[in-house]
């Protein structure tokens, strides 16, 4: 599907790349070093996957509105950076890059 020499020529900024087909993991890879047990930032990806994430749960009516305080639905995030920040503060870069350090890491491989 893809290679490191193919990857590494025309996307210089890429440490790892995962294909998913049906929910599963298709094929991996890791360039520049990058390891499978390190964890990395993820910037823009983490954003949108978190925006799209939240149109969902906002479609259900799972949050109220993204105006609500993010430590409403994620109580672990009391006392944290996220203190006071609503969900909308996070979805935005500036602020996103100011609260969060979001990191991609692989699912474990074995289901025991």
């Amino acid at each position: 599907m893809f290679s490191e020499k193919n990857i590494v020529a025309n996307f210089s900024d890429i440490g790892a790349l995962f294909v998913l087909n049906d929910g599963k993991n298709a094929q991996e890879g890791y360039f520049k070093g990058a390891v499978p047990e390190e964890l990395r930032i993820s910037w823009s990806l983490a954003k949108s996957f978190l925006s799209a994430l939240i149109g969902i749960v906002g479609a259900d009516g799972d949050i109220a509105s993204v105006d609500d305080p993010v430590t409403k639905y994620a109580i672990t995030l009391i006392g944290s950076a996220y203190q006071g920040a609503t969900i909308r503060n996070d979805l935005i870069w500036p602020a996103a890059l100011l609260l969060t350090r979001i990191t991609c890491r692989t699912a474990p491989t074995s289901t025991k």
